[in-house]
């Protein structure tokens, strides 16, 4: 029973992982028009990934190209004729056994458009008394109310060549979930993007993958699609790692 019980807690507790990705493009894509995305496309929901920052409150940390295990995978893709690096960064983050894993935001490659924008309009500015006594109250008797203040504009958020997520899980393998957007323009038209959606036009095609992956440590995995790849090392760190 005492045995049983620290297993348990063993497995219970968080385990320490070091994940690496690169995500490249393929110049010569064999895609087809079934493959692109229809117009009005929902776009990955990164309501709840994490952010790739220098110490993130979750734990999660970006680290720098010194930890890279691919990094000679990355020149050979850097160096070929027939692929396009668009990403390659490294991170560490807890990970609990047998429960969902927490989503990383991945984004990268061009800045598609940074002047999307969507007005916002202020609400009128409340009614002032009516001093003037020669001039008639109306209804409320007050003066007739202002005008709305002029629209302000809100900046929207930059639209990357590649964003989507990244989550690992672990169980008696490790799982690792993608879901991930390319985006191929041929023209200097942005993407147009309302309420979470990204509206198609001519210069504009959108690839997706969704790829659930049981790996191993320690191994290089290749997710493939026919617009473009990733390439991904997952290690397990010593349970201090999360105080290096």
């Amino acid at each position: 029973l005492i045995y049983l019980g620290a297993t348990h807690v063993v497995r219970a507790a968080d385990e320490w992982y070091q994940i690496e990705v690169i995500i490249f493009q393929q110049k010569n894509p064999s895609t087809s028009e079934y493959e692109t995305l229809p117009a009005n496309t929902l776009l990955p929901d990164t309501s709840a990934a994490a952010l790739l920052v220098d110490e993130g409150s979750k734990g999660i940390k970006v680290l720098s190209s010194a930890h890279y295990a691919m990094k000679k995978q990355y020149s050979q893709l850097a160096g070929s004729s027939h692929f396009n690096p668009l990403i390659h960064l490294a991170w560490r983050q807890p990970v609990k056994f047998r429960q969902q894993g927490q989503k990383i935001l991945i984004q990268g490659g061009k800045v598609l458009s940074r002047t999307a924008a969507t007005p916002e309009v202020s609400p009128p500015t409340p009614a002032a008394p009516n001093t003037d006594p020669n001039a008639g109250p109306n209804e409320e008797g007050t003066a007739p109310p202002r005008a709305a203040n002029p629209p302000s504009t809100v900046q929207a958020p930059p639209l990357y060549e590649l964003s989507g997520t990244i989550a690992l899980s672990r169980g008696r393998m490790l799982i690792l979930d993608a879901d991930l957007v390319y985006y191929q323009t041929g023209g200097s038209i942005p993407p147009a993007r309302t309420g979470g959606r990204v509206q198609n036009n001519s210069d504009l095609k959108l690839f997706r993958m969704i790829e659930k992956r049981h790996m191993r440590g320690q191994e290089i995995n290749f997710f493939d699609h026919p617009a473009f790849g990733m390439l991904v090392h997952v290690r397990s760190l010593s349970k201090n790692a999360s105080a290096e």
